[in-house]
This record gives C-alpha cells, sequence and structure tokens, in this order.
C-alpha cells in the first residue's frame, strides 16, 4: 500500500462554540492559518456570543469514545490540544485513560491543555472533578496555559492551599509533574506598558534541548496592546500545539505562539458587546518588534535598561585558542577575533598578550566565557553562551565598558539575548559544526535568512557552524556579511589559501568604532 504523505496533525478536544470566537472553530481558524491539519472531538455543544454563554450541552462518554475511534483510525496526530473540559468526573476521568493510550503509542506525543474553567463573561457550569484524576491528567500534560485567575481555580480544585504569590502558586502546580506552565497576563488589569506571559518548567521532558535547562523559569515580555478577545487562550494554546506539530521545540512553540498573538489581537472581530473575538485566517512573517523579549522571572528590569555599546563591524570573525592562530590571522587580515580556549584553568598571560596584539593591530578581541578576566584586562568584548549568559554579571560587563556577543541557536535563545540589547548576536549553526558536537540541529539557509532580514537593522549579526570555502558564497547570497570560522581558519600550510577564498566572498566592512572600552553602554538596571 502507498504511504499517503501527510500534513502535520492535531487533535482539538473541545466545546464547539457557535459564535465563532473560541473554542474548536477558534483551534481549526488557528490551525489552518498555520499550515497544520486539525482534527476535532466535539466535547459539548454551546449557545454563546460576545455577551457571555446561555446554555451548554454536554457530549456523553459514549459519544466522546466513538470520535475518539474515527480519528484514531487516521492515524495519531503529532499534537493534542485541550480546550474546556464537560463538569463531569466520568468525562475527565475517560480522557486520562485515552491520553495514557495515547502517550504510549506516540512517545513524542505534544499534549496541550488551556484550563478553561469559567468564562471570561460567564455562564460555563463548574467542573466537578476529583483532584485524583485532576493530577493524572496535569501529570501527562506537556504544557498548560492558565491565565492568572485560571491558576487559582486549578489549585482550587485540587485542594491545595493558595499561596500569596504567584510564583508559589505555579510551584504548586508544577509538582502535579506538568512540563511546563504558561501564565498568560491578558487577566491582569494594570497601567504597566508592558505585559508579562509568564513561564515556568520543572520535569526533564526536554533533555536534548538546552535551553530549556539554561533557565527555567522566565517571562515573556511585550508592549501590551489595547484589546481584550474573546478566544485569545484558545488561539494561543492551538498555536503552541501547531508549532509542536510542525518540530518546534517547546520554548520555541511558546515563543512563537506568543508572537502570533498580536496579529491575533489586530485582526479581532467587532462584537456588538464589544468585547470582540479573536480571529486570524493568515499569519504574516513577524517583525523584530513583534517579537517578545524573554528575561529570567526574578528580575525586575525592564525590556530597555541594560544596552550594551555597539560593535566594530564584525566581518570575518575567527575562533581561536592560541597565540600562533591569532597572530597569523592578525597577518592575513581577519576582521574580529575570539579567543576561546576551553580549559578549566585560563592562562592569563596568553590572555593578556592576545588583547595586547589585537589592540595593536586595531582588531577586535572578544574574550570567551572568561568575562571576570576580560574586565581586569580591559578586553574589547565579552562573548557568552546560554548557560554563561544565565551566570555572568551583565552589569559588571556593561560597568566596565565592554561590548557583549551572546551565542544564539533558536528563536527562543534570540528572544533572550535580545532582552539585554548586546553589541551583536551569533546565530548557529549553520551547517553541522566542524569542531564540536552540539545539541541543536543545522538551520539551513532559509532559517537563516528569516532571522538574519527580521534582527540585522537593530545590531551586527553573524553566523557560525560549518563554514567553509566551498559554501561561503551561498550562504553570503542570503544577506549575511559575517561568518564566524573556527576550523576552516586553523594554521596549517593551506590557512592562507582559505583565508582568500573567504575573504573573496566576503569583503572586509568598514570600521566604525573605537577599539577600546566605552562609557556608550546604558546600565540602568544596575
Amino acid at each position: 500500500m502507498m504511504e499517503v504523505d501527510k500534513m502535520a496533525t492535531i487533535w482539538t478536544l473541545s466545546a464547539s462554540d457557535n459564535g465563532g470566537g473560541a473554542g474548536l472553530q477558534a483551534d481549526n481558524r488557528m490551525a489552518a492559518a498555520l499550515s497544520v491539519a486539525s482534527a476535532n472531538i466535539v466535547t459539548s455543544l454551546t449557545a454563546q456570543n460576545s455577551f457571555g454563554v446561555q446554555a451548554v450541552l454536554s457530549v456523553d462518554v459514549r459519544f466522546l469514545e466513538q470520535q475518539w475511534q474515527t480519528l484514531e483510525a487516521e492515524g495519531w496526530p503529532k499534537a493534542i490540544k485541550i480546550g474546556w473540559l464537560p463538569e463531569q468526573e466520568s468525562v475527565l476521568s475517560w480522557l486520562v485513560g485515552k491520553l495514557q493510550q495515547a502517550r504510549a503509542a506516540q512517545p513524542a506525543l505534544g499534549i496541550i491543555w488551556d484550563p478553561v474553567l469559567l468564562a471570561t463573561q460567564g455562564g460555563l457550569p463548574q467542573p466537578r472533578w476529583h483532584p485524583r484524576t485532576l493530577l493524572q491528567l496535569l501529570a501527562l500534560c506537556d504544557v498548560i496555559t492558565p491565565n492568572h485567575n485560571e491558576v487559582q481555580q486549578l489549585l482550587g480544585l485540587l485542594q491545595y492551599p493558595l499561596a500569596n504569590t504567584l510564583l508559589s502558586q505555579v510551584n504548586a502546580l508544577l509538582s502535579t509533574g506538568v512540563g511546563c506552565v504558561v501564565v498568560t497576563g491578558g487577566d491582569v488589569q494594570t497601567e504597566n506598558e508592558w505585559v508579562d506571559d509568564c513561564v515556568a518548567m520543572a520535569v526533564d521532558r526536554y533533555p536534548l534541548q538546552p535551553e530549556t535547562q539554561a533557565l527555567r523559569r522566565f517571562r515573556m515580555r511585550q508592549p501590551r496592546l489595547p484589546a481584550g478577545c474573546h478566544g485569545s487562550g484558545c488561539h494561543f494554546s492551538t498555536a503552541i500545539a501547531a508549532y509542536w506539530a510542525q518540530g518546534q521545540r517547546v520554548y520555541d512553540a511558546i515563543v512563537l505562539a506568543n508572537t502570533l498573538m498580536k496579529q491575533v489581537l489586530r485582526a479581532r472581530w467587532p462584537q456588538a458587546s464589544g468585547y470582540d473575538n479573536a480571529f486570524l485566517t493568515r499569519v504574516q512573517a513577524p517583525t523584530a518588534d513583534e517579537m517578545p523579549r524573554v528575561i529570567p522571572w526574578d528580575t525586575a528590569q525592564s525590556p530597555d535598561s541594560l544596552v550594551f555599546a555597539e560593535a566594530t563591524p564584525l566581518g570575518l570573525y575567527a575562533i581561536v585558542d592560541s597565540l600562533v592562530q591569532l597572530q597569523a590571522l592578525l597577518v592575513l587580515g581577519v576582521d574580529t577575533l575570539q579567543w576561546r580556549v576551553k580549559t578549566p584553568v585560563l592562562d592569563e598571560a596568553q590572555l593578556l598578550e592576545a588583547i595586547r596584539l589585537c589592540r595593536h593591530a586595531s582588531v577586535p578581541l572578544y574574550i570567551n566565557d572568561h568575562w571576570r578576566l576580560a574586565i581586569k584586562h580591559q578586553a574589547y568584548g565579552v562573548h557568552l553562551g546560554q548557560e554563561d549568559l544565565a551566570e555572568a554579571d551583565l552589569c559588571a560587563i556593561a560597568q566596565a565598558g565592554l561590548r557583549l556577543g551572546i551565542s544564539t541557536h533558536t528563536e527562543w535563545e534570540i528572544a533572550r539575548a535580545r532582552s539585554v540589547h548586546p553589541s551583536y548576536i551569533a546565530i548557529g549553526p549553520v551547517h553541522a559544526p566542524l569542531s564540536k558536537s552540539i545539541q541543536y540541529p543545522p538551520l539551513g539557509y532559509a532559517q537563516l535568512q528569516q532571522w538574519w532580514q527580521r534582527y540585522q537593522h537593530e545590531r551586527p549579526l553573524t553566523c557560525i557552524g560549518g563554514i567553509v570555502p566551498a559554501n561561503i558564497a551561498q550562504l553570503v547570497a542570503t544577506g549575511v556579511d559575517s561568518c564566524a570560522i573556527v576550523t576552516a581558519l586553523r594554521v596549517d600550510e593551506e590557512l592562507p589559501t582559505r583565508h582568500a577564498q573567504l575573504r573573496h566572498s566576503l569583503p572586509k566592512p568598514l570600521k566604525k568604532q573605537p577599539l577600546v572600552p566605552t562609557s556608550q553602554t546604558s546600565v540602568q538596571a544596575c
């Protein structure tokens, strides 16, 4: 039998909203906008509009089972999105059993629940679920997306004591075994121009995703839009499920869904009550301004309180680990250098000599990881990876006037880097790295080009990963004007030839910035 080529598919279990703003209607519209197929299990029929829910007719377990079986016969989806569930304990118990069966058959299945417990405009019955069954459901979920009120309602249904702080409340939810809690901020009334969607992750379900290890609790901060919409939660959670089905990493799926909500709110469908329906039928490529900033949960930092000085154009950027290699590349005319020596103890004398040589040659030198020594010896700049970014004293680096570069590999990591306004951002790996193994797949040219076009006007960018003379021309054709290179610029008898080939594709940039620490850095957060 010939295998059918299928598009990414999700199942959605929720109520039908005859008003079209939320429920299955919103799920299907959001999935279609993201080019994902959606199949539905109807949990109830509702009579509702922008004024609220007037009537609910729940579906019994027997018919739920029949719907499930018809979908299962077509094959398992990549993700299951759950919305509003009837109040009967029998329904929740049935769903837990079916999800356990699905997870056993499809271990990579994403389970995303938008716990709609009460309609914003009222009219939904209170759940009568047993706390034990609710615990079982939460333990199966990869992501749940409650708003602030729903966090408290879930804790009440679990019969947990209600803690005073949101972090304590989220930690209580995480103790159930749920993979990730995303607390949406749309129901919080505040005059603040910024709105936060808070994310916390507890369980180790994603061992090959280092970004989930680097920062477990964070906020996605973005300007507040002057609009609240019926069905926005449905659109958000369905977008997470759709991105999951397309193979996005968990943090990326959340960041991309968050970004998409700006388009959903702008395209809202006006309603008589003034409480409009969320609406989106076509997804536009987001701009840099539409992307959220990711900051640690416990920081009071505003998005513009830490800004590093501009870097000199990066051009041909060589990463070195010896004075011999550094000197050879200075002679050949490399544009930027990074001192990356992966030993527990750095040879301070060699580092100091590297800084002296680069300063004399007017070539900027970034020190990888060892930010304290970079400050001590007044290097031009520091380069940090994601784990180092979480641990380094960014205020100290900024106050010393050093430039800052940050490695990124994903949408989430770029959002994290942009929150501190670094001097430049490195994107990769374009190809599989030649110098080391990392837990990120190659980006490819299409993704690189998309990110480059989105962020190049904010600050300098460079790219890294498997770049050699044979592929640099194709890479530069995407619009890239800087490449960071390790293996192809190692010292051997062919180095001058390889350097010339790389330089032919990557013209030397004009230097604009002084090669000394600068006082231009903004450090209001310090």
